[in-house]
């Protein structure tokens, strides 16, 4: 009998324990539900006490049963469905914790997550009756065992009485964790009603059917001017005009329709004539079966928003205009700088071949030195205003390296020997001879870096290396390092070394001067080119300022001409250019335009080896890479070159008798009549009769 008494013990205490595996997993279940709803972690409590005990609660139980018996199969059964259901409870905390509550629902819309609380009440339930059944045979035997001894019936009395007691107490237990669960459930939707009443953000959840609502919030009912008791019920035309309120019930059935949430960035609401802007997104709930039975519509109010973003886009195109008009009142202030100078460089420039004093010389080198250093500032105040408002342009021209190197390295050499520096340029083998890109902008970069190179060099030397970094097919990447023993950059000023108007030395006292434009239009150039720009300095040692750029193979440009070019226009400008090119294809006169001086040069002595040469060439005054007069100093010089006619062309105009002494043989303005043109050019070439065809 005491064996009997303490079988029904073992059994007892399994039953406990299933129900406490019974009321865990209730409990893991709806704070897992909560956490999904409120996004709070420390709702997961129970979860994550259900996860450390009701495995092994299992496996205890199990130990209490025969292997064989069916009450052990039945448990081994439920031990796994606990588990599997203990995994997709894990996965949807996680699925809520990194893809948010949407996607937390439409998963656990999708997902089988059967629960396995069925199947645990009726094991619950077989226990019982075995018990029940096993108290009342063993009270029975008790009972015919003790038929001939009082103590025996005593004690059998005292035993019915012990598990009337214990059933009683199950009676017990058994109801007050049904009203503690029905408590829990009313404490949960108390909670969860309190927590949408309170969110920030308009939520309306509507049936699938109707559309009617279900339930509002109190945001929603706020920006709808309604109360939330009045908004249950209604539906989208009750409260919005019936345009709006069509888009609206179409997007919802989509969004009833899909399996996944429906984003819509901005949505205009009118309601009571006042029109605000909602960021909105939709997802459909699902019911035990899958099926959409509600619509979760969460809102929230981008109008204030949306107004600064426009009023910083007007505040941005304001500020970008403000900055075109002052770049284009400087390029046209620059403008009217050039010419002036370039009379004041080239009368300076012959003023100095005269008969003058050892004073009036000095004076008058001054006065040159200062007219091309201001004429060089004025020149790339231009450039950089060109660059900042896109007017800057590239041509691809064919070109060779060496002699643009050559020609700027000797263009510094003077400079450099009254230093006694050492200005020297080397090639690699493998450079190309002839590629096609803008010789003048190579040429303006190689200036600034020669000519910074020279400037902060006090002594040592100074070298020009040009070297192939790669090539394919149609391109060639060339890179020319320009190496100097000066000072070397001091750290605090190699972070804004290619700024714009920024120094290395920016004291009053400081040794050397410019505007530091210089670098800053190296750098800009370069990146136009599709380029890169960079330093490698030692201080006190020296430094090495590279650029890598592209060229072309092969011309990339297309040559329409199909008899050599008789005229050639040199201009910067390229409007002015095809005016130029215009008025003389109307004469029939075969005709060229270039944009810079040293791509000019080339072509005139390609031209002239080819016995070519061109009757007459038109240069501006300003050119991107020298100056007018320079161009015509450099034409004078060259054995084959010099008996060139050249033709000024000025903004304003100039005497024909200033022309001369600048090393030009006529003179005109950038926008001839075609009268006024034809006389500029009739005394060197040969044009047709002045008549109807040479209107502009």
């Amino acid at each position: 009998m005491v064996r009997s008494f303490n079988s029904a013990a073992e059994s007892h205490r399994a039953l406990e324990k299933l129900q406490a595996v019974q009321v865990g997993m209730e409990s893991a279940e709806s704070s897992v539900d909560e956490y999904v709803i409120t996004g709070n972690s420390a709702r997961l409590g129970p979860y994550h006490n259900a996860a450390r005990h009701v495995p092994e609660d299992l496996r205890q139980m199990e130990a209490a049963f025969n292997k064989n018996s069916q009450r052990y199969k039945d448990l081994q059964r439920l031990e796994r469905m606990t588990l599997g259901h203990l995994s997709y409870l894990r996965n949807v905390v996680r699925v809520r914790k990194t893809r948010g509550a949407a996607a937390a629902s439409s998963w656990i819309a999708t997902e089988d997550g059967a629960s396995p609380r069925a199947f645990t009440e009726q094991i619950l339930t077989g226990l019982r009756q075995s018990e029940r059944v096993d108290v009342r045979l063993r009270t029975s035997t008790a009972v015919e065992r003790s038929g001939s001894a009082k103590s025996v019936l005593t004690l059998a009395a005292m035993v019915s009485f012990g598990f009337l007691v214990w059933a009683f107490i199950l009676w017990r237990r058994e109801s007050t964790e049904r009203a503690f669960a029905e408590r829990e459930r009313v404490r949960l939707e108390n909670f969860l009603h309190l927590i949408i009443a309170r969110i920030p953000y308009s939520v309306l959840v509507k049936e699938a059917r109707a559309l009617r609502v279900v339930l509002a919030n109190h945001a929603a009912a706020r920006w709808l001017g309604r109360s939330t008791e009045s908004l249950v019920g209604t539906n989208v035309y009750d409260w919005r005009p019936i345009k709006e309120a069509d888009e609206e019930a179409r997007q919802d059935r989509q969004a009833l329709a899909a399996t996944t949430s429906i984003d819509i960035p901005e949505e205009t609401v009118t309601v009571e004539q006042q029109t605000r802007i909602f960021h909105t997104q939709k997802v459909a709930i699902p019911d035990s079966d899958g099926h959409a039975a509600y619509l979760l519509t969460i809102s929230e109010d981008v109008t204030e928003r949306k107004r600064a973003e426009q009023m910083l886009e007007l505040s941005r195109d304001a500020a970008l205009e403000s900055a075109r008009i002052k770049a284009e009142f400087l390029r046209n202030m620059t403008h009217e700088f050039r010419t002036p100078l370039s009379v004041m460089v080239g009368m300076s420039t012959l003023l100095e071949g005269t008969q003058l004093s050892d004073d009036q010389l000095h004076f008058v080198k001054a006065i040159r030195r200062a007219s091309e250093g201001l004429s060089l500032l004025t020149k790339n105040i231009l450039d950089f205003s060109k660059i900042e408002t896109g007017s800057f342009q590239l041509e691809s021209q064919p070109l060779s390296l060496s002699e643009t190197v050559e020609s700027i390295v000797r263009m510094f050499a003077a400079q450099a020997n009254a230093k006694n520096i050492e200005l020297s340029s080397g090639f690699a083998g493998d450079v190309p001879p002839l590629l096609y890109g803008d010789q003048a902008r190579l040429s303006q970069v190689l200036t600034h870096l020669i000519g910074n190179a020279v400037k902060f060099t006090a002594k040592g030397t100074i070298n020009v290396r040009v070297a192939l970094e790669k090539q394919d097919g149609e391109q060639c990447w060339i890179t020319c390092r320009v190496t100097d023993t000066g000072p070397g950059i001091d750290p605090a000023a190699q972070p804004h070394l290619f700024d714009a108007f920024r120094q290395g030395d920016g004291s009053p006292t400081r040794r050397f001067g410019g505007t530091g434009l210089g670098l800053a239009l190296a750098k800009r150039i370069v990146d136009l080119m599709g380029g890169r720009i960079g330093f490698e300095t030692t201080v006190g040692t020296g430094s090495t300022l590279w650029f890598t750029v592209p060229f072309n193979k092969e011309a990339t440009v297309e040559r329409t001409e199909s008899l050599p070019p008789r005229v050639l226009i040199v201009e910067e400008n390229e409007i002015v250019r095809e005016r130029f090119r215009q008025q003389l294809s109307l004469w029939g006169l075969p005709n060229k335009g270039l944009a810079s001086g040293e791509s000019a040069l080339t072509f005139l002595r390609r031209e002239r080896a080819a016995g070519r040469p061109l009757p007459v060439v038109l240069v501006s005054l300003h050119l991107l890479d020298m100056e007018g007069p320079a161009f015509a100093r450099t034409i004078r010089a060259d054995a084959g070159l010099r008996d060139t006619p050249l033709v000024a062309l000025t903004d304003v105009g100039i005497e024909a008798g200033d022309a001369h002494q600048l090393g030009f043989a006529g003179s005109a303005t950038k926008t001839p009549s075609p009268s006024a043109l034809y006389e500029a050019l009739s005394p060197f070439i040969k044009l047709p009769r002045f008549g109807a065809n040479k209107a502009a």
